[in-house]
Formats: structure tokens, C-alpha cells, sequence
């Protein structure tokens, strides 16, 4: 972890860093949580260069995208609609012309691109033209809130097969969840604790 420490310590975390670990299972970067004596945590990637060969232009991407959104702030922080895909890649207008955008990092947007103006990002990460993180897959799979509800239901776990002894270990760790909708808003608001 001696690298990772030297490169954690070339940044200004507001802290002296206690110890750095490995946090994760990534199956692209890795990742690394850097605890300071202050108690907070930062996070540290090592990019994977055989996926992703220039770094330096997801950091040019980003910066220049994330330079254009605050230019142009308004109450709609979604750039997502001002993509464009045309000529077999995604485009932004704040780019310089022949950078395309190739990576784009899914915080403002639906995760499922859906939205019609997230219609140009769908096509890009359909044709492959542009990594989407999370991946919509990996969203639904493993980071989509709306999972807990069936999780935590046991009769229907029980029409899936899902065994006794596996049904008993959810109970333990995941909450009872409900979806949240007009008609039981206000009951479950006067239930909370």
C-alpha cells in the first residue's frame, strides 16, 4: 500500500492519513478508501489502463463538461440533453470539434436512459461509443433501491424458490421496504419512528 499512500498524501485531504485499504471489488478499477485522523474518508482509484489507455483525456473530458455545466447552470442540472450522437459517436458543444465524448459519469441523468432527452447517451452506450458508469446493468443489479422491496418480501422470495434458511438470512439484513406512492404517503410518514 505504498504507493497508494504516497498518491493519497499528494492530494490536500484536510487530514493525515491514518492508513489506506482496499475498498471493493471492482471489476474495472481499483479502489482504495483513505481514512484521516479526522475521522473522514476519501476515496482513491487506480484507473485500469488496459481499459481505459489515456486517463488524461477522462480527466479532460470531465473537467471540460463539468466547466461547461457551471457556465451554464440552471435550475436543470441534466447536460444530458445537450448530447448529441451523430456520425457513430456522442458529441457535446462545449468539447473542442473531433473530441467525442467516450465516457460519461451517470450522476444527473435517469440510470436507465430512458428520458427522452437522455435519447443520444442511449445510443451511444448501445453502440458501445461511450462507458456509461454505473453501467444501467450494474445499476439494477446491485445499487437500485427499488430492489430491497422484493427482498424483503418473503412470500413472493418463496414463489421464486428462494430458500428457507436464505429468506431467514434477509429477514436479518435487509429492512422491511415499501414502495412509496400517493395513496400510502401520508400513512407511512405517520408510521415512521
Amino acid at each position: 500500500m505504498m504507493l497508494e499512500q504516497d498518491i493519497a498524501a499528494a492530494f490536500d485531504l484536510g487530514g493525515r492519513i491514518v492508513h489506506v485499504r482496499p475498498y471493493g471489488h471492482g471489476l474495472i478499477n481499483d479502489t482504495f478508501v483513505v481514512s484521516l485522523d479526522t475521522g473522514h474518508r476519501a476515496i482513491l482509484q487506480r484507473i485500469n489502463r488496459h481499459v481505459f489507455p489515456r486517463p488524461e483525456q477522462i480527466m479532460d473530458n470531465l473537467r471540460a463538461l463539468t466547466d461547461h455545466i457551471r457556465r451554464r447552470q440552471t435550475g436543470d442540472k441534466t447536460a444530458a440533453r445537450e448530447l448529441q450522437w451523430r456520425d457513430g459517436a456522442l458529441w457535446h458543444p462545449a468539447l473542442p470539434d473531433g473530441m467525442p465524448v467516450d465516457l460519461v459519469y451517470n450522476r444527473l441523468t435517469d440510470f436507465y436512459l430512458q428520458d427522452n432527452s437522455h435519447e443520444a447517451l442511449q445510443q451511444a452506450y448501445r453502440a458501445g461509443a461511450a462507458v456509461v458508469t454505473p453501467h444501467p446493468r450494474t445499476h439494477a443489479l446491485y445499487a437500485d433501491k427499488r430492489n430491497l422491496i422484493a427482498l424483503s418480501d418473503p412470500a413472493l422470495l418463496e414463489t421464486w424458490g428462494v430458500s428457507e434458511a436464505d429468506r431467514a438470512m434477509l429477514r436479518q439484513v435487509v429492512p422491511t421496504t415499501q414502495r412509496v406512492t400517493a395513496a400510502n404517503a401520508d400513512a407511512l410518514w405517520a408510521q415512521r419512528r
